[in-house]
């Protein structure tokens, strides 16, 4: 298994977390049965995961390793975004913008302050939590302009 979905990546976070039953997943993800069951029976076949009982467990730490790779964080950012950007609510900013150097220090210790933040939030395993996806970052419009040449 080279590439997960998103959806894929989602189940397989919530295994490793929870070792969760078919039931559970369909709980904390409102997912049909039918598309967790199809999901999971390919973990299975890829050998990442196995029954235990009821529950479903990580059974190869490795090939998360793999699942976790940078270019597979690439894809479910571009994927993620795609998503966020195509969605019909519409919470998302994205703005090109000039700034001074004083303002760019300014906004650059926020973003700090929201990265101290989101990382003190440590409340995997706890129930009723809603899970998001936050994106936030900065770059020179020129570079990014430049890297879209260089990275086709």
């Amino acid at each position: 298994m080279e590439r997960l979905t998103s959806i894929e990546r989602y189940i397989i976070e919530l295994i490793e977390i929870y070792s969760p039953s078919i039931d559970e997943l369909m709980s904390k993800t409102n997912f049909s049965r039918k598309l967790i069951l199809n999901i999971v029976n390919d973990f299975i076949a890829s050998g990442i995961v196995v029954y235990k009982g009821l529950s479903i467990q990580i059974k190869d730490s490795n090939a998360l390793k793999e699942l976790n790779s940078l270019e597979a964080q690439k894809h479910e950012a571009t994927e993620l975004m795609a998503s966020l950007f195509n969605s019909q609510r519409k919470k998302t900013t994205f703005k090109k913008i000039f700034i001074s150097e004083r303002d760019e220090k300014f906004l650059k210790g926020l973003m700090a302050q929201i990265d101290m933040f989101i990382s003190g939030l440590d409340y995997k395993k706890k129930d009723n939590l809603k899970r998001k996806v936050i994106f936030w970052g900065e770059e020179d419009y020129e570079k990014l302009c430049m890297s879209t040449i260089v990275n086709k």
